[in-house]
Protein backbone atom coordinates (compact mmCIF):
# COMPACT_ATOMS: atom_id res chain seq x y z
CA UNK A 1 0.00 0.00 0.00
CA UNK A 2 3.06 2.17 0.60
CA UNK A 3 4.46 2.02 -2.95
CA UNK A 4 1.46 2.38 -4.45
CA UNK A 5 0.85 5.93 -2.13
CA UNK A 6 4.37 7.02 -2.36
CA UNK A 7 3.39 6.22 -6.76
CA UNK A 8 0.69 8.79 -6.22
CA UNK A 9 2.47 11.09 -4.48
CA UNK A 10 4.81 11.20 -7.47
CA UNK A 11 2.18 11.95 -9.35
CA UNK A 12 0.38 14.63 -7.62
CA UNK A 13 3.95 16.13 -7.64
CA UNK A 14 4.03 15.84 -11.30
CA UNK A 15 0.76 17.30 -11.51
CA UNK A 16 1.19 20.17 -8.72
CA UNK A 17 4.95 21.25 -11.03
CA UNK A 18 2.64 21.20 -14.19
CA UNK A 19 0.14 23.66 -12.42
CA UNK A 20 2.35 25.63 -11.46
CA UNK A 21 3.44 26.07 -14.90
CA UNK A 22 7.32 24.27 -15.01
CA UNK A 23 8.31 23.60 -18.37
CA UNK A 24 9.04 19.94 -17.51
CA UNK A 25 10.42 17.52 -14.72
CA UNK A 26 12.97 15.59 -13.84
CA UNK A 27 12.79 12.54 -11.44
CA UNK A 28 16.09 12.07 -9.38
CA UNK A 29 16.36 8.29 -9.12
CA UNK A 30 20.44 9.10 -8.21
CA UNK A 31 22.70 9.53 -5.08
CA UNK A 32 20.47 6.95 -2.41
CA UNK A 33 17.47 8.53 -2.57
CA UNK A 34 14.61 6.01 -2.62
CA UNK A 35 14.22 5.29 -6.15
CA UNK A 36 18.43 4.57 -6.18
CA UNK A 37 17.43 2.00 -3.08
CA UNK A 38 14.94 0.10 -4.99
CA UNK A 39 17.04 -0.64 -7.58
CA UNK A 40 20.06 -1.44 -5.95
CA UNK A 41 20.77 -5.11 -4.14
CA UNK A 42 23.28 -3.31 -2.19
CA UNK A 43 20.07 -2.12 -0.10
CA UNK A 44 17.36 -3.39 -1.33
CA UNK A 45 16.76 -7.10 0.84
CA UNK A 46 12.56 -7.32 -0.71
CA UNK A 47 11.75 -10.82 -1.58
CA UNK A 48 8.01 -9.40 -3.39
CA UNK A 49 7.41 -7.49 -6.75
CA UNK A 50 9.53 -4.93 -5.89
CA UNK A 51 12.94 -7.03 -4.56
CA UNK A 52 14.96 -10.07 -6.00
CA UNK A 53 15.63 -9.73 -9.80
CA UNK A 54 16.94 -6.81 -11.93
CA UNK A 55 13.43 -6.05 -13.20
CA UNK A 56 11.81 -6.29 -10.05
CA UNK A 57 14.27 -3.90 -8.75
CA UNK A 58 13.92 -1.56 -11.43
CA UNK A 59 9.74 -1.80 -11.52
CA UNK A 60 9.55 1.28 -8.63
CA UNK A 61 11.93 3.32 -11.07
CA UNK A 62 10.13 2.60 -13.75
CA UNK A 63 6.40 2.94 -12.49
CA UNK A 64 7.60 6.37 -11.07
CA UNK A 65 8.70 7.25 -14.54
CA UNK A 66 5.28 6.57 -16.13
CA UNK A 67 3.39 8.31 -13.70
CA UNK A 68 5.80 11.73 -14.65
CA UNK A 69 4.55 10.48 -18.21
CA UNK A 70 0.73 10.59 -17.51
CA UNK A 71 1.11 13.97 -16.55
CA UNK A 72 3.57 15.98 -18.87
CA UNK A 73 4.11 13.09 -21.64
CA UNK A 74 7.25 11.80 -21.99
CA UNK A 75 8.94 14.46 -24.14
CA UNK A 76 8.83 16.56 -20.41
CA UNK A 77 10.47 13.76 -18.43
CA UNK A 78 14.09 13.47 -17.55
CA UNK A 79 15.59 11.02 -15.26
CA UNK A 80 18.28 10.89 -13.06
CA UNK A 81 20.25 8.08 -12.23
CA UNK A 82 24.20 7.84 -10.29
CA UNK A 83 25.56 4.07 -11.70
CA UNK A 84 28.92 4.96 -9.82
CA UNK A 85 27.25 6.25 -6.92
CA UNK A 86 27.52 5.29 -3.44
CA UNK A 87 26.49 7.83 -1.47
CA UNK A 88 25.10 6.70 2.01
CA UNK A 89 27.02 3.01 1.00
CA UNK A 90 24.08 2.78 -0.85
CA UNK A 91 25.50 0.39 -3.16
CA UNK A 92 25.05 -2.31 -6.47
CA UNK A 93 27.50 -5.86 -6.79
CA UNK A 94 26.33 -5.99 -10.43
CA UNK A 95 26.01 -2.09 -11.62
CA UNK A 96 26.48 -2.71 -14.96
CA UNK A 97 23.22 -5.16 -15.54
CA UNK A 98 21.14 -3.77 -13.20
CA UNK A 99 21.87 0.19 -14.68
CA UNK A 100 21.77 -1.49 -18.27
CA UNK A 101 18.67 -2.94 -17.90
CA UNK A 102 16.79 0.41 -16.22
CA UNK A 103 18.67 2.58 -19.01
CA UNK A 104 17.27 0.31 -21.74
CA UNK A 105 13.59 0.30 -19.97
CA UNK A 106 13.94 4.22 -20.33
CA UNK A 107 14.61 4.10 -23.34
CA UNK A 108 12.10 2.85 -24.56
CA UNK A 109 9.51 5.62 -23.01
CA UNK A 110 10.52 8.15 -25.50
CA UNK A 111 11.83 10.67 -22.29
CA UNK A 112 13.09 14.37 -22.66
CA UNK A 113 16.31 13.05 -21.28
CA UNK A 114 18.45 11.06 -19.48
CA UNK A 115 21.14 12.63 -16.87
CA UNK A 116 23.56 10.11 -15.61
CA UNK A 117 25.96 10.80 -12.85
CA UNK A 118 29.47 9.90 -13.66
CA UNK A 119 31.22 8.55 -10.55
CA UNK A 120 32.57 11.77 -7.93
CA UNK A 121 35.94 11.76 -6.06
CA UNK A 122 33.76 10.48 -2.94
CA UNK A 123 32.49 7.45 -4.67
CA UNK A 124 35.74 6.58 -6.00
CA UNK A 125 36.83 6.63 -1.96
CA UNK A 126 34.37 4.92 -0.56
CA UNK A 127 33.41 2.25 -3.17
CA UNK A 128 35.65 0.12 -3.24
CA UNK A 129 35.57 0.26 0.77
CA UNK A 130 31.90 -0.64 0.83
CA UNK A 131 32.02 -3.26 -2.30
CA UNK A 132 35.53 -4.48 -2.89
CA UNK A 133 34.62 -5.31 -6.90
CA UNK A 134 33.30 -1.62 -7.06
CA UNK A 135 33.89 -0.33 -10.43
CA UNK A 136 33.35 3.39 -12.32
CA UNK A 137 31.11 3.35 -14.65
CA UNK A 138 31.29 6.01 -17.26
CA UNK A 139 28.16 7.77 -18.99
CA UNK A 140 29.73 6.45 -22.25
CA UNK A 141 28.81 2.42 -21.02
CA UNK A 142 24.94 4.08 -21.59
CA UNK A 143 25.35 5.50 -25.23
CA UNK A 144 24.47 2.17 -26.66
CA UNK A 145 21.28 1.38 -24.59
CA UNK A 146 20.22 4.92 -24.55
CA UNK A 147 19.40 6.63 -28.22
CA UNK A 148 17.59 9.68 -27.04
CA UNK A 149 18.88 12.89 -25.16
CA UNK A 150 21.62 11.59 -22.80
CA UNK A 151 23.57 14.24 -20.19
CA UNK A 152 26.14 13.24 -17.84
CA UNK A 153 28.03 15.11 -15.00
CA UNK A 154 30.35 15.24 -11.96
CA UNK A 155 33.88 15.79 -12.79
CA UNK A 156 33.81 16.88 -15.54
CA UNK A 157 36.83 19.08 -17.38
CA UNK A 158 36.39 21.20 -20.25
CA UNK A 159 39.08 18.33 -22.38
CA UNK A 160 36.75 15.76 -20.93
CA UNK A 161 33.23 17.04 -21.86
CA UNK A 162 34.91 18.19 -25.66
CA UNK A 163 36.06 14.48 -26.01
CA UNK A 164 32.83 13.38 -24.73
CA UNK A 165 30.61 15.62 -27.05
CA UNK A 166 33.15 14.52 -29.98
CA UNK A 167 32.71 10.97 -29.50
CA UNK A 168 28.41 10.92 -29.03
CA UNK A 169 28.37 9.56 -25.89
CA UNK A 170 26.60 12.52 -24.27
CA UNK A 171 24.51 14.93 -26.04
CA UNK A 172 25.26 18.06 -22.94
CA UNK A 173 27.39 18.13 -19.91
CA UNK A 174 25.83 19.37 -16.60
Amino acid sequence: DDIRATLNDYRHAAQCAFEAGFDGVELHGANGYLLDQFLRDGINRRTDEYGGSIPNRARFHLEATKALCEVWGPSRVGVRLSPSGVFNHVYDTTPRETFGYAVSELGRLGLAYLHIMEAMARDLETGPAIWPEYEAIPASYFRPLFKGTLVTNAGFTKEKADLYLKEGWADAIA
